[in-house]
C-alpha cells in the first residue's frame, strides 16, 4: 500500500486558490480524478499520497493551461485569505529570517515526505535544505511550489529585491534541493544597528560618568550621545510606523483587489450557472442556444457569440445559435457549413481538431496567413479580436463556441479562456444528455418492438400449431382418397389441386414458423419466379388501386439453393418497402427477374461477389425516393422514416440478413422524387439436380397389428384412426393421454406400436412415451408435433422414439414408417 505522505492542508492551498483566481474550474472534478474526497480537503487528519498529489497537479496544469501554476500556489500560500492569522504570528516573528526558520519547522509538520534544515549564512541570506527520505519519489512541480513559497514569505516583510539561487536541485542529477535566498538591507535595517550600537555606547558613558569618574568623559559628550540615541531611536520608530502604515495599506488594497477579483468571479459563476440552468429547462435547440449565446454575450461582455455543432456523421460544423447578429446575418448562418472532411487551416477547424482554445488578437496577422477560404468564417464575425472554444462531453469534441468584439478594442487572454471553457463545459453537457435521453428512448422503442415480435411469435406458433391440426385431416383424407382405385379423371384432378392448395398453405404455416423463430430452415434447390408471382399476387389485394404492378420474368432461369420461405420474405418485404414509398399518390411498381454472368473486374468488386452466374430480382418504384444520408442507413436494425406505428424498421434488415445468409448482395439506388431501386444478386446453381418426376401416389402396404393411437385434437385423431383402419391395422385411439397410458399398462403385449402427439393436457408425448417404453422396453413410439417446440429429431432419437412427424402429417410417410419399424421390431423379437 503506498505511504500517505502529504497533509490535506497543502491541497487546501491550490484550493483556496482556485477558488479566487479560476472559480470556474469544477473542484469536484479535480478531487475524482485524483481520488479525493471532499471532505477530506482541509481536515489536518488526512494524508494523501504521492500519486494522489500528482494525479491533482496533472488535472490542474491540463485544465489551468499554467505550467507555473504550482509557483503560483506556493506564493499564494503566503498571502492573508490563505495564512489567515498564521500570517500575524510570521510578521511578529522579527525579521525574515526568524519566519524563514518557523517556516523550515512549519513545514515538516505537514510533510512526511522529506526533511527541512533552515540555516543563516549571514545577515541577508539563509539556505533551505530538502531532503526527500528513502523511498519517495517527489515531482519537480513540489520544488516549484517551495520556491513560489520563499517568494510569499519575502513578500510579507515587503523584501522586493529577494533573490533565490538554487544551486542543487533533484530533478537536476543531485541528492538533495538546496535553496539560497538572498535579500538586500534596507536602510531601516542600517539605522537600527546604529541605533544598537548607539545604545550600548550610551550606556557605557552613562556608567563612566558617574561623579566617581566623572572627569573621564566629559559631561556635553554624554548628552551629545542620548540625544544622538534619542533622535535615532525616534527616527527608527517612526520608519517602523511608516513601515506598518504601508503594509496595512498594501493589505488594505490587496484585500479591496480580492474583494474586486471575488465579485468578479462571482459574476462569472453566476453566469456559468444562469447557463447551466438555461439548458436544464429544456432540450438544446435552437432557442435554447439562443439564450446561452445572450447570456454569455451580455454577462461577459461579447459582442457577439456563435455555437456551432457537429453533425451525426462529424463532416460539418453547423451553427445552432448565437447573439449579437442581424436577422440577415442569422439567416446566412443558419445555412452556412463548414467542413469537416476537407478541413481548411481556420482557427474554427483547427480549435475543432485540436481540442484547445485558440485566442486571436490580431485579425491582419491571422488574415495573412490564412486561405480566403479558411478566413470566411473569422471575417463574417467582423470582430476585433475573438475566442474559439472546443466544445466537449467525454473528451468527444461535438462542437466550437466563438466570442468577440467588433466595437470594444478588448484583448483575449487567459480569463477568457477560462471562462469559455466553463461556457463551453455546459453546453457540452447538456448535448450529452441530449444524447443519452436520446439513445435510452431508442432502446425503450427497441424494447417495445421486441417485446411485440415475442408476443407475436407466441401468436404465430399457436396459430401454427392449430392451423396444423386442420391441414392434417385435409391432407390425410385427400391422401386416403387418391389411394381407392374408383377416384379417377376429374374427381382425381380435383383431389391432386386440395393437395396443392394444402402445400402452399403448409409452406405459409413454415413461414409463420419462421417469424417465430420456431422453424428450422431448409435450403432446398428452387426456382423463385413462381415465388414472385406468387407474392405479387398476394400483396396485389393490399395494395392501392392507383398502383400499377410491372412484372418482367425471363423464362428458363435457372435454381438457386434456397428456404422457399425466406425467399417470399426478401420478395414481400421489398415490394411492400417499394409500394409504401409511393404511397396514396400512387405510381408504377416494376418487378424483374433476369440473370447475370458476373466475370472478374470492376463489378465483382463494386459488388463483392464472387464471379459466376446470378439471378437478379429488381423491384423498383416511382416513388419519393431517399437522400444519401437515409439510403446509407435503410439496412440497419429498427431504423425507419415511417410514422409511429407505421414500422418496425426491420423489415429491410432482415432482408439484408437473408440475403448474406444465401451469400448474395443487395443494391439500393435511389434519387429523391424519382424514385427508388433494389437490385439483388443470388447466385444460381451451376448443374441442377436430376428434374423431378410427376408426383404420383404410391401405395403403402398396410397391416393387421395394433396400434395405440393418441392425440387431443379429435379431426386428426379421426383422420389417423380411419387411414389406418383402411389399411388392415387394429386401431385403439385415445383423446385423453392418461386414459391412453392406463390402456397400455392394462394390455401392454396387446399395442405392437405407439402413435403420440407431442403437446397435450396433462401429459405431454414425450413424457407419454417414456412411461410406455418403462413398461415395454423397445416398443416402436413414433412422435408426432404441430411445431418444433424445442424439440429436435436428434435429441428424441436418443430418447428411444423411432421417428419425429411435423404436421400436418404426410399419410403416406407414416404409412410407410410404420410398416418399417413393425417389421424391423418382430424381426428383433424373432432372434
Amino acid at each position: 500500500m503506498e505511504k500517505e505522505l502529504y497533509n490535506s492542508l497543502v491541497l487546501d492551498t491550490y484550493i483556496r486558490l482556485i477558488k479566487v483566481k479560476y472559480p470556474e474550474i469544477l473542484v469536484e472534478d479535480l478531487m475524482e480524478y485524483a481520488g479525493i474526497e471532499k471532505y477530506e480537503i482541509g481536515d489536518p487528519t488526512v494524508w494523501f499520497t504521492q500519486t494522489q498529489v500528482n494525479r491533482f497537479h496533472e488535472k490542474l496544469g491540463t485544465i489551468t493551461d499554467n505550467l507555473k501554476v504550482a509557483r503560483e500556489a506556493g506564493r499564494f500560500a503566503a498571502e492573508p485569505n490563505s495564512l489567515g492569522e498564521l500570517r500575524g504570528m510570521i510578521v511578529s516573528l522579527g525579521g525574515i529570517c526568524n519566519a524563514f526558520r518557523f517556516m523550515g519547522r512549519y513545514a515538516r509538520r505537514l510533510n512526511r515526505s522529506s526533511s527541512y534544515i533552515t540555516r543563516k549564512i549571514s545577515r541577508n541570506q539563509m539556505e533551505v535544505t530538502v531532503t526527500p527520505f528513502e523511498g519517495v519519489t517527489e515531482q519537480k512541480f513540489q520544488c516549484e511550489n517551495r520556491q513560489g513559497n520563499f517568494k510569499g514569505i519575502a513578500d510579507l516583510f515587503a523584501h522586493k529585491e529577494i533573490t533565490i539561487s538554487h544551486p542543487e536541485c533533484l530533478f537536476e542529477g543531485g541528492k538533495q534541493c538546496r535553496y539560497i535566498i538572498s535579500w538586500k538591507e534596507s536602510a531601516l535595517s542600517h539605522v537600527s544597528r546604529v541605533k544598537k550600537i548607539l545604545g550600548v555606547l550610551s550606556l557605557i558613558m552613562a556608567i563612566l560618568w558617574f561623579p566617581i569618574l566623572g572627569s573621564l568623559v566629559p559631561t556635553a559628550t554624554v548628552i551629545g550621545v542620548l540625544i544622538l540615541f534619542l533622535v535615532l531611536g525616534w527616527l527608527t520608530e517612526k520608519a517602523k510606523l511608516s513601515k506598518i502604515i504601508a503594509s496595512l495599506n498594501q493589505v488594505y488594497d490587496t484585500k479591496e483587489e480580492l474583494l474586486k477579483q471575488i465579485d468578479i468571479n462571482s459574476e462569472n459563476a453566476q453566469v456559468i450557472i444562469d447557463i447551466g440552468q438555461a439548458l436544464r429547462l429544456g432540450r438544446p435547440d435552437a432557442s435554447t442556444i439562443d439564450r446561452v449565446a445572450q447570456i454569455t454575450g451580455q454577462r461577459l461582455k461579447y459582442d457577439r457569440v456563435m455555437i456551432m455543432i457537429a453533425n451525426e456523421e462529424r463532416t460539418q460544423l453547423l451553427y445552432h445559435g448565437g447573439s449579437g447578429f442581424s436577422r440577415q446575418e442569422q439567416s446566412y448562418l443558419r445555412h452556412y457549413r463548414i467542413s469537416l472532411e476537407q478541413p481548411s487551416e481556420g482557427v474554427f477547424v483547427e480549435a475543432f481538431i485540436r481540442a484547445e482554445p485558440i485566442l486571436v488578437n490580431d485579425m491582419e496577422k491571422l488574415r495573412e496567413k490564412s486561405t480566403p477560404r479558411s478566413f470566411r468564417p473569422a471575417e463574417f464575425m467582423k470582430p476585433l479580436a475573438f475566442i474559439v472554444c472546443p466544445v466537449t462531453y467525454d473528451e468527444t469534441v461535438v462542437g466550437i463556441i466563438v466570442a468577440g468584439n467588433i466595437e470594444t478594442p478588448k484583448k483575449m487572454g487567459r480569463n477568457d479562456k477560462n471562462l469559455m471553457m466553463g461556457v463551453a463545459q455546459q453546453i457540452g453537457s447538456a448535448f450529452h444528455k441530449q444524447k443519452i435521453e436520446a439513445e435510452y428512448e431508442a432502446i425503450n422503442r427497441h424494447l417495445v418492438q421486441v417485446q411485440k415480435t415475442e408476443a407475436l411469435g407466441v401468436l404465430a406458433s399457436g396459430i401454427a400449431h392449430d392451423f396444423n391440426n386442420i391441414l392434417s385431416p385435409i391432407m390425410g383424407y385427400t391422401d386416403l382418397c387418391l389411394t381407392h382405385p374408383q377416384v379417377r379423371g376429374e374427381t382425381a384432378d380435383y383431389l391432386h389441386r386440395i393437395k396443392k392448395a394444402s402445400g402452399r398453405a403448409q409452406d405459409l404455416v413454415r413461414q409463420i414458423l419462421a417469424f417465430s423463430r420456431q422453424g428450422k430452415q431448409e435450403f432446398v434447390e428452387i426456382s423463385i419466379s413462381a415465388i414472385v408471382k406468387e407474392t405479387l399476387l398476394l400483396l396485389r389485394a393490399s395494395m392501392p388501386a392507383n398502383i400499377e404492378i410491372k412484372k418482367n420474368i425471363y423464362p428458363n432461369l435457372k435454381p438457386i439453393l434456397a428456404d422457399p420461405t425466406t425467399i417470399h420474405q426478401v420478395v414481400m418485404n421489398l415490394c411492400t418497402n417499394a409500394y409504401q414509398a409511393m404511397g396514396d399518390r400512387g405510381g408504377v411498381l416494376t418487378v424483374t427477374l433476369t440473370q447475370e454472368e458476373i466475370l472478374s473486374g470492376p463489378l465483382t468488386d463494386t459488388l463483392d461477389l464472387p464471379p459466376g452466374p446470378y439471378l437478379k430480382l429488381s423491384i423498383s418504384d416511382t416513388g419519393s425516393g431517399m437522400p444519401k444520408e437515409i439510403r446509407d442507413r435503410i439496412f440497419e436494425p429498427y431504423f425507419t422514416t415511417k410514422e409511429l406505428n407505421k414500422g418496425t424498421g426491420l423489415g429491410l434488415s432482415i432482408t439484408h440478413n437473408i440475403i448474406r445468409q444465401l451469400k448474395g448482395h443487395i443494391e439500393v439506388t435511389s434519387v429523391p422524387g424519382q424514385g427508388t431501386c433494389f437490385d439483388v444478386y443470388l447466385p444460381q446453381m451451376k448443374e441442377s439436380a436430376a428434374p423431378q418426376k410427376t408426383e404420383t401416389v404410391k401405395t403403402i402396404p398396410g397391416g393387421t397389428e395394433t396400434l395405440l393411437v393418441v392425440d387431443d385434437n379429435a379431426p386428426v385423431l379421426e383422420m389417423v384412426e380411419e387411414v389406418l383402419s383402411e389399411k388392415g391395422y387394429r386401431v385403439a385411439a385415445f383423446l385423453d393421454p392418461s386414459r391412453a397410458l392406463d390402456f397400455f399398462r392394462s394390455h401392454p403385449q396387446a399395442i405392437d406400436l405407439v402413435i403420440t402427439d407431442m403437446t397435450m393436457p396433462g401429459i405431454t408425448g414425450l413424457t407419454l412415451a417414456k412411461k410406455m417404453m418403462e413398461v415395454k422396453p423397445g416398443i416402436p413410439v413414433l412422435l408426432c408435433t404441430g411445431y418444433s417446440e424445442g424439440v429436435y429429431e436428434s435429441s428424441v432419437l436418443e430418447l428411444g422414439i423411432k421417428a419425429l412427424f411435423i404436421k400436418p402429417l404426410d399419410i403416406n410417410r407414416l404409412s410407410a414408417a410404420i410398416r418399417e419399424e413393425l417389421d424391423r421390431y418382430f424381426k428383433n423379437q424373432s432372434r
